[in-house]
């Protein structure tokens, strides 16, 4: 069976998964199915999406290990894990009882999500051929020369990790040598250091696409400076103590290294155990003031709460929407003492507006996922649409990433498509609208770092117009 009619027979099973969600949600409260019942149906759709992409998937790549996978992979089993860990978490924020009558109600709001993400992946076909536009594309990435993007990282390093040092100059503190690193790290989103808290999300966003460049030009040219740099860069990241930001850099290095390299079985091995192994030290350093009943699963379970605190958010809810306003905000870029609308709406104030800890500085708000920020603002529509978006984003850029593999190119070369996943994937997947300020000074880096060639670019020109032809998944899968 092909590709193209494969994804075609998918579509059917994977339209039901939707509707089926759908009709759960709208008509859980009127018809007063048992919460285990709904639990379990949300389950089961969640599962089988999880089946028919990894499926498609595995078809277009020719092997199972694979970045979309992954991704369907991590959702699913971070919705489930989040949700069945969420009553048990309940104590570690003090949350009412009222809260737990919403935790099915948030589940499945984030499976039908999940479920419109796995329909809008297989409704997006893979390209046979490259466009003209996207073999010159190859082709320029392909002759840009190294010693210029590596002097190009090194100079957007400095000033990055100039802007870190300026931030903390500005506010007087780094989180990670305080006596509370809890507390230190929000603590800059107080009154009065807007400017402090901006320059410092800038800059470690910046450190979050060179530190990966600079990594994976070291791997070939071996230059010890590209290490100082890289070294330098990482602690910087690491003062911050916001891991998403090292995460994130860290996530980076693993799609393309993984996506490139042999063994991937043992690769994938090492970086899941050093990620869980950072991920739940971290933790311990976080809730070292009072380990009282902390055990090691609790420890992981508090990084992943999002079904929790949505439900949290859902019983505090007086039931207004927002319509879009806190994807408004994200695009503005000042910082929320500069713009009222931004400090209404951006959503972790907005999360705190609802929770009724607005009056608490050291608290950043709440992370419930982007189906749970578009649900607030959309209803059942919103999941639906983010879904959709997150689906056919992969898609596409799987469908970019096919074809570079197919060109060969070099692994420093596919950061831009590796930064582009994480982004959709994983990063807007867990934070929607907060990161879109991220994603745009991404954008602005990369294009610092990989445009502007003109040796590449005039080179470039020379690429006739026949297309690359990408359907043999098995000739560009290695290992």
């Amino acid at each position: 069976m092909t590709h193209k009619s494969s994804a075609e027979f998918d579509l059917i099973p994977a339209g039901i998964l939707v509707s089926v969600v759908v009709f759960c949600l709208l008509t859980g409260t009127v018809l007063s199915y048992g919460n285990q019942v709904m639990a379990q149906l949300y389950t089961y759709c969640i599962l089988v999406a999880f089946y028919l992409a990894a499926r498609q998937s595995y078809l277009r790549w020719g092997r199972i290990a694979n970045p979309t996978s992954g991704f369907f992979c991590f959702a699913c089993t971070h919705a489930l894990f989040s949700y069945h860990t969420a009553d048990w978490l309940a104590w570690t924020v003090n949350l009412s009882t009222s809260a737990s009558a919403f935790y099915d109600k948030a589940f499945g709001v984030v499976a039908l999500g999940i479920c419109s993400a796995a329909l809008a992946y297989l409704m997006i076909p893979l390209a046979e051929k490259s466009t003209e536009k996207q073999g010159r594309f190859f082709s320029y990435l392909e002759r840009i020369p190294k010693e210029s993007l590596l002097r190009r990282a090194r100079l957007l390093t400095m000033l990055a990790i100039a802007g870190v040092a300026v931030a903390y100059a500005l506010h007087g503190s780094i989180p990670l040598f305080s006596s509370d690193i809890d507390a230190a790290r929000y603590d800059y989103n107080g009154e009065g250091d807007g400017l402090a808290f901006s320059l410092l999300r800038r800059s470690t966003g910046v450190l979050a696409v060179t530190i990966p460049t600079l990594f994976l030009l070291h791997r070939r040219t071996r230059g010890k400076s590209d290490l100082v740099f890289i070294l330098i860069g990482i602690f910087a990241v690491l003062s911050t103590f916001h891991r998403a930001v090292f995460a994130v850099a860290f996530a980076r290095i693993f799609m393309v290294d993984f996506v490139i390299g042999g063994r991937r079985a043992r690769r994938l091995l090492l970086y899941v155990a050093a990620g869980f192994g950072l991920l739940m030290l971290s933790q311990l350093l976080l809730a070292k003031s009072n380990l009282d009943g902390w055990g090691p699963l609790t420890l992981l379970s508090v990084t992943f709460s999002e079904v929790r605190d949505f439900s949290w958010c859902m019983s505090c809810w007086n039931g207004g929407w927002y319509y879009g306003k806190t994807y408004l905000a994200g695009l503005l870029p000042v910082p929320t003492t500069l713009s009222s609308f931004k400090d209404t709406y951006a959503f972790t104030n907005v999360t705190k507006q609802i929770t009724g800890m607005w009056q608490f500085d050291n608290f950043a708000g709440l992370r419930i996922s982007a189906f749970g920020e578009s649900y607030f603002n959309f209803g059942y529509l919103g999941p639906l649409l983010i879904g959709s978006f997150i689906g056919s984003s992969i898609a596409i850029i799987e469908g970019f990433s096919l074809k570079a593999l197919r060109k060969r190119l070099a692994d420093d070369l596919l950061l831009p498509f590796g930064i582009a996943w994480i982004f959709i994937a994983f990063l807007f997947y867990l934070s929607g609208s907060l990161v879109i300020m991220d994603a745009i000074v991404c954008v602005i880096v990369l294009y610092l770092v990989f445009g502007f060639h003109s040796e590449a670019s005039e080179a470039a020109l020379a690429v006739g117009k026949e297309g690359l032809p990408v359907t043999d998944a098995t000739a560009y899968a290695k290992g």
